[in-house]
C-alpha cells in the first residue's frame, strides 16, 4: 500500500510538473501589463524605448515587449505628387492610460493645397503577445489643386499623394516570404528573390479585412499590417525590389482624384506569432510566371567570382539571391542581346535616338552581393564592348565605392568598332566597401557590353 502511494504521489506531482510546463507561456503572456510612457520624443514602455517620433517618421519601431527594433523607419506622411505632404504643423502626445498613448501628427502639403492629421494609437494585444500600432489618417483639400484661375495649365494640377505609409525594415533577410490576401480574398505568396517582379508591384487589396505580412522569422516577429477601412475605391501595397520596404497606398474614387474632399485610410501594424502565421504562409500559393513575364524579369545573372558574360538569368520560380543587373536611365532604349557576344551568345545592348540619350545596365542597388574592395587591396575592372554608329559622349566602364562614391571611368568609346577591352583601376581604399559597376551608354547609336571580370591585381 505505501509502494502504492508513493507512486500516486509521484504520478500526481508530475502531471502538475508537466501542467505548470506547457501554461506557462500562456500566464506569462497573459499576464503582461504595458506601462507605455512618452518622454522628449521617445515612446517607452517600462522604462524601454519602444519607438522614437521624428516628425512625420517613426524610427526603431519594437513589435513585441522586451524585443529587438523589426521596423526602422516608417514614414506615415502622405507621399507622391506634388501634393505630397511634407510641411509639419505639429505633433502632440496625448496618455489616455498606462497601457494606451495617443500620437497625433498634423501636416500639409507645401502649396497648402492638402493638409492630413494622422492619429497613431498605440496599445499592447495579450492574444497576438504584440504591440498594436492603429493607424487613421486622413488627407482633406483645401483649396482648387490647380494653381491660377484665369486658365487651366495642366502641368500646374496638383493632385493628391497617393501613397500613405512607408515601412522599412531592419534586416529583410530574416523574413523568407511576403504573403497578402487580395481582393478575391485569396492568399498569394511572395518568395524573397530581391527581384523587381510581378509579384512585387501593386498588390490591390478590398476597403476592408485585407492584409499584408512579412512571414518566415524564426523567434516568430512577423510584422504584419491589418487594413480597416480605406475611403475610395481600393488600398493598394507596393514592396520594394529590395524587400526591405512596403509601400501602402490607396486609390481615389474618380479618375484625377479631385471629385473627393477627404480621403483617408485606416491600418494597423503588429506582429503575427509562429503558431498564427503558419497556416497563412500555407494557404499562401506562389503565382506561376508567363513566358512573357520570365522574358521581361528575368534579369542577367551576377556572380563576384565568375567572369559576367550575361548567359545566364536570375531564376524566378525560386528563391534565388544571386546578384543581377538592371538597367537604368532611359530603359526602353536597353536590352538583353541574343546572338551578339563577344562570347557565348548574350550581351546586353543600349541605343538612343538622340545625342543626349542615356541609359545604363548596373548592379541594382538591391543587390546584396556587390564586388567587395577590401582595405588597402587595388582591384581591376574590365568589359567588352562594341559600338555602332555611337555619336555622342560614348561608352564607357564606370566603377563607384559605395562608401564616399569615389567614381572611376575607362575612355570612352565612339563610332563604329569590333569589341573593344575597356580597363578600370581600383586604387586601394582606406577602409572595405562595395563596388557599384556600371556599363554606360551616351548617345546616338548602339552600344553592348560583354564578359565582365573583377579581380584583385597582386602586390
Amino acid at each position: 500500500m505505501e509502494i502504492l502511494i508513493s507512486w500516486m504521489l509521484i504520478f500526481i506531482v508530475a502531471v502538475m510538473l508537466l501542467a505548470g510546463c506547457s501554461a506557462a507561456p500562456a500566464v506569462q503572456t497573459g499576464s503582461y501589463r504595458p506601462d507605455i510612457s512618452h518622454r522628449q520624443g521617445v515612446i517607452y514602455d517600462h522604462g524601454r524605448p519602444i519607438a522614437k517620433i521624428k516628425g512625420f517618421r517613426l524610427k526603431s519601431v519594437v513589435l513585441v515587449p522586451g524585443g529587438q527594433a523589426t521596423i526602422e523607419d516608417w514614414d506615415v506622411s502622405w507621399r507622391g505628387g506634388r501634393g505630397k505632404v511634407t510641411t509639419l504643423e505639429g505633433v502632440s502626445v496625448r496618455q489616455s492610460s498606462p497601457s494606451a498613448l495617443e500620437v497625433m501628427i498634423d501636416g500639409r502639403s507645401a502649396g497648402g493645397h492638402y493638409s492630413s492629421t494622422t492619429k497613431i494609437t498605440i496599445t499592447y494585444s495579450r492574444t497576438l503577445d504584440s504591440y498594436l500600432y492603429e493607424v487613421e489618417s486622413t488627407l482633406v483639400k483645401e483649396k482648387f489643386p490647380i494653381e491660377g484661375w484665369y486658365y487651366v495649365d495642366w502641368k500646374k494640377l496638383v493632385g493628391p499623394p497617393s501613397e500613405c505609409c512607408r515601412l522599412k525594415f531592419k534586416a529583410p533577410d530574416k523574413w523568407n516570404c511576403c504573403v497578402y490576401r487580395d481582393r478575391d480574398g485569396k492568399f498569394t505568396k511572395i518568395p524573397f528573390n530581391y527581384l523587381m517582379t510581378p509579384d512585387k508591384a501593386r498588390q490591390y487589396f478590398p476597403r476592408k479585412g485585407a492584409f499584408v505580412g512579412y512571414f518566415g522569422d524564426s523567434e516568430g516577429v512577423n510584422p504584419v499590417i491589418e487594413f480597416i477601412d480605406a475611403t475610395g475605391l481600393n488600398s493598394y501595397a507596393h514592396i520594394s525590389a529590395s524587400l526591405d520596404s512596403l509601400y501602402l497606398g490607396r486609390l481615389f474614387n474618380n479618375v484625377l482624384g479631385h471629385c473627393s474632399d477627404r480621403l483617408g485610410i485606416r491600418y494597423r501594424l503588429c506582429r503575427y506569432g509562429r503558431r498564427r502565421s503558419a497556416p497563412i504562409v500555407r494557404a499562401g500559393r506562389v503565382r506561376k510566371y508567363t513566358d512573357e513575364e520570365i522574358q521581361e524579369y528575368a534579369r542577367p545573372r551576377f556572380e563576384p567570382e565568375k567572369v559576367c558574360d550575361f548567359e545566364k538569368a536570375i531564376d524566378l520560380t525560386k528563391t534565388d539571391k544571386a546578384g543581377y543587373w538592371d538597367v537604368f536611365g532611359d530603359i526602353l532604349d536597353a536590352e538583353w542581346c541574343a546572338n551578339v557576344a563577344h562570347s557565348g551568345r548574350r550581351s546586353l545592348k543600349c541605343a538612343g535616338n538622340l545625342k543626349s540619350s542615356k541609359c545604363w545596365w548596373e548592379l541594382a542597388l538591391h543587390t546584396k552581393v556587390y564586388p567587395m574592395l577590401e582595405k588597402g587591396g587595388k582591384y581591376r575592372v574590365t568589359a567588352y564592348v562594341k559600338t555602332n554608329a555611337l555619336d555622342g559622349k560614348g561608352a564607357v566602364l564606370e566603377c563607384i565605392k559605395l562608401k564616399g562614391g569615389a567614381a572611376f571611368k575607362s575612355p570612352p568609346i565612339i563610332g563604329t568598332t569590333g569589341w573593344k577591352k575597356l580597363v578600370v583601376d581600383i586604387p586601394p581604399s582606406s577602409e572595405a566597401t562595395g563596388l557599384q559597376i556600371r556599363l554606360l551608354h551616351e548617345g546616338k547609336g548602339e552600344s553592348c557590353f560583354d564578359d565582365v571580370r573583377f579581380s584583385r591585381v597582386a602586390k
